[in-house]
């Protein structure tokens, strides 16, 4: 999959009473404040995503004279490269008597419908969540912010993640699947799950202890044999978990790293 943006161009979309931008593999865009620079991220995503950068709905983009909205009809269109296709996608808004109306077109007169040109941008670039993630950072970022679990869900689906498929061909993270439905961690920050683990690999640890010194205390005990075996017991079946407590731990330290390396990379 490859899609390339090359032309934006926009008719009383915000400030601009009509503007068009080329865009090459790599573009710079600056200026001022409140020179449009935004409003260029923002009619990319509305075309593409439905949304504004920030995640909002494009409901005051109307171009205004003297804080009056123009009558005129509000269009954005990109013209792309999808493939090795020249595709044009465009919305352009009509405003009413009592409401605006959006219509959506495909290479310049295939009307669609709003169903239809979000079905052909998920099938020819990918879903709308996905496009606004990967043309904003930010987007993921809040994202993982709200709900490390969602975040992590969201990157399985855009990289086709098996896991079934990585723990075969990678036996060292078997413990992996089992970390990840933990519902104790489940929507915790790597960070914060690790300090879980290392808090319940602590009390543990306190406990076998504890358990310990009982059988020491009761074996000086002549009426101690019941206790002692149930306590021995207990004792057997903490020391057993014990690699697993350990292996969790070291896991979690493990994932917190990428996740920190995966944060640089999405700030760079």
């Amino acid at each position: 999959m490859k899609v390339e943006v090359k032309k934006i161009s926009l008719e009383n979309y915000k400030k601009f009473p009509s503007k068009s931008v080329d865009l090459f593999p790599r573009t710079e865009i600056s200026g001022r404040n409140r020179e449009g620079k935004s409003t260029l991220q923002d009619a990319y995503l509305d075309v593409l995503t439905g949304k504004m950068a920030n995640g909002t709905e494009p409901t005051s983009v109307r171009r205004k004279e003297n804080g009056v909205e123009v009558e005129e009809d509000i269009v954005r269109e990109i013209e792309t490269v999808i493939n090795g296709r020249e595709i044009t996608l465009k919305k352009v808004t009509k405003k009413g008597k009592s409401s605006s109306s959006t219509s959506y077109f495909l290479n310049g007169g295939v009307k669609l419908s709003k169903a239809d040109f979000n079905d052909f941008l998920k099938e020819e670039i990918a879903s709308p969540e996905t496009i606004a993630m990967c043309s904003n950072p930010s987007v993921f970022l809040n994202m993982l912010r709200k709900s490390t679990s969602d975040a992590r869900e969201t990157l399985t689906k855009i990289c086709k993640f098996d896991m079934e498929e990585f723990i075969s061909s990678n036996p060292s993270f078997k413990l992996a699947k089992e970390i990840i439905k933990d519902k104790s961690i489940k929507n915790k920050s790597p960070e914060e799950a690790v300090k879980a683990l290392r808090s319940d690999l602590k009390e543990k640890k306190a406990e076998s202890k504890k358990t310990s010194d009982d059988i020491s205390k009761l074996s000086k005990e002549e009426d101690g044999h019941t206790s002692i075996s149930s306590m021995e017991s207990k004792n057997r079946s903490l020391m057993r978990n014990f690699p697993n407590w350990k292996n969790r731990n070291r896991f979690l330290k493990v994932q917190k790293k990428a996740m920190t390396a995966f944060h640089m990379k999405s700030v760079v």
